[in-house]
């Protein structure tokens, strides 16, 4: 149901949220005089949003807009279309350093996606803005309200979005009205019930407190804060009231169910479900945890109340202090020194900003001065000297103007490494908006704190730290205690002007593995990660690398995984461990020891789910006692509902034909045969020697030396494609003395049901290894992952292989691609030792056979060439093909498979490598400014 002031709305909050600062951390806790509606959950949400981009620097925000045949006659000059377009102009503002991505879906009766996930920058924003002009006016033909299927649309658009790229996500929800699934006349409570019991796992009459999974939960657990808007217009609710007092008091119970939703808990009108009018009801699990994603919900009576209001909201999230304004026509207020910029929001048409010298700074058509509904925003620098003192807005009255002072303030946390029983080291440094230190001298007071939590949240402990206000610097000691496996800080800094005006706290938030002694095997990276779990039949799996101490050999002791929150609490118990070792495992001096994990539910959701890994570790050196840690573990989960429709499709087309079905899914197997680029991705040439022994080694190509396999970060350089998802591209490669092009293309699997196929084909004149295996077309394709970003492949001329050089080696050239992520500092080193630890190196020794086969079928010797399978028709035999011409059979929709002579039988390829470990070296999360 739709209000009549809903496209103002939308482009409000779309420009608000969007406009988001990304600098600037926010106050842990939610601060009293806090200038807004919101209450005291909405606030610690606006602060979320702002605390996670301080970490991953990147956003992802979903639009739920409303599609109501109402719009017809509430805009019909489709203003909506052209006030959404503006608010993208608002990402122009966000800090280079953050990627921004948003889609947007519309619901009624169904949830449709309008625009799938699109990354914003300078460059795309006109062309943006032109497609919702053009599409926006013709969403407009819906008869319902449907919450759930809005919700559950949302949640897996959002779901996706996180398996490509993990980011910070927000799901904008736009509505004007309550939920309204009946298109009768006479209406009937019963649709809106089972919706709203799906959504908040709890009935909304509130006459049960039974908990069941709930597709909010879903949310909260997977990192999404969800901002909802809810205009009740005084002027139309009055209308409604008057001609129209059912529905009325319907509209006013359905409205009031959106704030649990949103926030978890408040009064609602339960009237309409057989409860009482005035009640309290959870939705989700409640209360919110400290490690779920909150909610806010804004409620306002006309679109200037909800312009200030949110830039309100903005000014604080981004660590503005709400200042002092006083006297009417001018008004004033003072900016002490240690403001670096202030923020102007103004209810006025003719007002003029001057500074302390009287000059005219701004006036309502300043270019640095944005309109929206009536009020104006303006952000002021206030760096020097000259701008320190009293300043002036003329025109105006004192209640007409909000300000609010920036100290452009970070910081910045030192290296640490964390060891169980052992004093850590604890510094850092407060640094201004161009990452340099400062002192606090400016200020006439200031007080920093350091609060430890475990990875639950759990029994914080104040780090005792001494801040030196002259140079900014602070420094104290934290010692991890015995089975704490991460350690997180919330460093609090707070700040007072010399006339004792309080600033906003800044404040960081960082986490940190704690490991072991250098004499204890211990962990590679921060955990047990496994893939995504999709669907009632699919299986989660992952690796976990145990690493061998340098000093001693020791034990890990392992129990079975313990899974601690899902997005559906009630399936937890549902969870089935396919592969889990549960044993005391012999860890030698040096070496590593791989496990596999796989786990499967038949129970689907979709969100995050997080557990550990009890182990206890031991070291066989001295008397070293045995340490307990648990090994966090987290997966994502989804909700696969496409396998469902293939078959109901496949079904149906059976019953016409029996060749139809075939020929779609074929079709279906072409469409999805595309390798993931996407982002961030880097690539690397090394010139290598392998050995028949399956060993390898880099040629320094200079000096001739030979020396362990070590790619460095520094040698991967940016690789770029024209999309994030191609069929085929041409890899040419050259490591200083040999090149060559390896052509590299998805592939529609010969079994139709089976997944698309990445094939790398090196020519006649060259071989190739690849990080997933085979050995196809006798050693001259193999195959490679779907993302481009965990592609290998090492390629050997047929010269290189009928000479092997005097040290054993067959020289090759590697060639290594890897997704870039400034939270992963290990992954170049990582990438290195998956290489080496690979199988398919093995395959070197069958090389020189299927060399000296291709030279002879190249120089036309027939007894060379494969004899024809027995009831086979004859072929071209052709000696630059890829084909038939070598011998191989060929399957048109799969890959290549070798020939039966003349080869050894190969490898099986081995398992999918071991995940690039993550680490929480994070770069520095202040690197620039931006406004809103």
């Amino acid at each position: 149901m739709n209000r009549p002031s809903f496209i103002k709305v939308t482009a409000l909050l779309a420009i608000s949220i969007l406009a988001l600062p990304v600098f600037q951390d926010n106050a842990a806790k939610a601060v009293v005089t806090f200038p807004t509606t919101l209450s005291t959950v909405g606030q610690a949400a606006v602060q979320q949003v702002g605390s996670c981009l301080n970490s991953k620097h990147s956003l992802q925000v979903f639009y739920l807009v409303d599609a109501s045949k109402s719009l017809r006659d509430t805009d019909k000059s489709h203003s909506r279309a052209a006030i959404l377009a503006a608010s993208l102009k608002s990402l122009a503002a966000v800090d280079a350093n953050t990627s921004v991505s948003y889609a947007m879906g519309s619901f009624g009766a169904k949830f449709t996606v309008i625009r799938n996930w699109t990354s914003i920058t300078s460059k795309n924003i006109t062309t943006e803005a032109k497609w919702i002009s053009e599409t926006i006016p013709k969403l407009d033909d819906e008869n319902i309200t449907d919450w759930k299927m809005a919700l559950e649309g949302a949640s897996l658009e959002l779901s996706r979005a996180r398996d490509l790229k993990p980011a910070c996500q927000v799901l904008v929800w736009l509505t004007d009205g309550g939920i309204d699934m009946n298109v009768n006349p006479a209406h009937s409570p019963n649709l809106e019930k089972t919706a709203l019991k799906a959504i908040c796992g709890t009935d909304p009459s509130g006459t049960s407190s039974e908990q069941t999974s709930s597709i909010i939960d879903q949310f909260r657990n997977s990192g999404v804060n969800i901002l909802g808007v809810l205009l009740k217009s005084d002027i139309d609710m009055a209308s409604q009231k008057r001609n129209h007092p059912i529905e009325y008091a319907r509209l006013l119970a359905e409205m009031s169910y959106m704030q649990p939703i949103v926030e978890g808990a408040s009064n609602v009108d339960a009237h309409l479900y057989s409860g009482s009018s005035d009640q309290v009801f959870n939705c989700g699990t409640t209360p919110i945890s400290a490690s779920e994603s909150s909610g806010a919900l804004l409620t306002a009576s006309d679109p200037l109340t909800l312009a200030l209001q949110f830039s309100r909201i903005i000014a604080r999230s981004s660590g503005g202090a709400p200042g002092k304004v006083f006297g009417d026509n001018p008004a004033h207020f003072i900016v002490e020194p240690g403001i670096a910029y202030f923020d102007l929001l103004i209810a006025s048409k003719k007002w003029i900003l001057k500074d302390p010298s009287g000059k005219i700074v701004a006036t309502p058509d300043s270019s640095s001065t944005t309109q929206i509904f009536g009020a104006s925003q303006i952000r002021v620098p206030s760096s020097s000297a000259t701008d320190r003192g009293q300043w002036t807005i003329e025109n105006i009255k004192a209640n007409q103007a909000d300000v609010f002072f920036y100290t452009g303030l970070k910081l910045k946390l030192g290296a640490k490494t964390l060891i169980t029983g052992q004093p850590a080291t604890l510094s850092g440094q407060v640094i201004d908006r161009n990452t340099k230190p400062v002192g606090l001298s400016d200020y006439g007071k200031a007080s920093l704190g350091v609060t430890a939590l475990k990875t639950d949240g759990t029994q914080a402990t104040e780090v005792p730290l001494k801040l030196n206000l002259g140079s900014g610097t602070f420094a104290g000691s934290f010692q991890p205690t015995n089975g704490q496996s991460r350690a997180i800080f919330d460093v609090t800094l707070n700040l007072f002007t010399k006339s004792g005006v309080a600033l906003t706290p800044i404040t960081f938030r960082d986490e940190e593995r704690v490991g072991l002694p250098a004499e204890y095997p211990h962990i590679r990276g921060l955990g047990l990660q496994l893939s995504t779990l999709s669907g009632s039949k699919g299986v989660a799996s992952g690796a976990l690398d145990l690493v061998g101490s340098e000093i001693s050999d020791g034990t890990v002791c392992l129990s079975k995984p313990v899974i601690i929150s899902d997005p559906a609490p009630d399936r937890i118990k549902k969870f089935k461990w396919i592969k889990a070792p549960s044993s005391c495992i012999e860890v030698p001096k040096g070496k590593v020891i791989s496990l596999k994990f796989e786990l499967s539910n038949k129970s689907q959701s979709t969100g995050v789910s997080t557990g550990y890994v009890p182990a206890i570790f031991k070291t066989y050196h001295s008397k070293s006692n045995p340490i307990e840690q648990g090994i966090s573990l987290h997966f994502n989960s989804q909700v696969k509902t496409s396998s469902v429709i293939r078959l109901l499709v496949l079904l149906a087309l059976i019953f016409l034909s029996i060749f139809l079905p075939l020929l779609l899914l074929y079709l279906l197997g072409y469409l999805n045969s595309r390798m993931l680029w996407g982002e961030n991705i880097q690539k690397a040439t090394i010139p290598v020697g392998v050995s028949p022994s399956g060993t390898i080694i880099r040629r320094n190509l200079q000096s001739g030396a030979q020396e362990p396999l070590l790619i460095e970060a520094r040698e991967y350089e940016w690789a770029k494609a024209e999309a994030e998802r191609i069929r085929s591209f041409q890899e040419n490669w050259s490591d200083g003395t040999s090149s060559g092009m390896v052509e590299i293309s998805g592939r529609i699997p010969r079994n139709p049901f089976g997944d698309p196929l990445v094939i790398a084909n090196a020519g006649l004149d060259s071989f190739i290894i690849t990080s997933r295996g085979g050995a196809g077309s006798k050693f001259h394709t193999g195959k490679l992952p779907i993302d481009v970003g965990d592609f290998w492949l090492i390629v050997f001329r047929l010269a290189d292989i009928q000479n092997q050089d005097d040290s054993g080696y067959y020289n090759g050239t590697l060639v290594s691609y890897l997704r870039y992520d400034p939270g992963k500092t290990s992954a170049a080193l990582d990438r290195s030792i998956q290489i080496q630890n690979n199988s398919n190196l093995n395959l070197v020794t069958q090389f020189a056979a299927a060399a000296d086969s291709t030279a002879k079928v190249a120089d036309g010797d027939s007894s060379f060439k494969t004899k024809k399978p027995r009831g086979s028709k004859s072929r071209t035999k052709h000696p630059l093909t890829n084909m038939s011409a070598r011998g191989e059979t060929v399957d048109p929709f799969g890959d290549i498979a070798a020939s039966e002579t003349n080869s050894k039988p190969e490898p099986s390829s081995s398992a999918e490598s071991a995940p690039i470990s993550n680490t929480s070296d994070d770069d520095d999360p202040f690197s620039s400014n931006s406004s809103y």
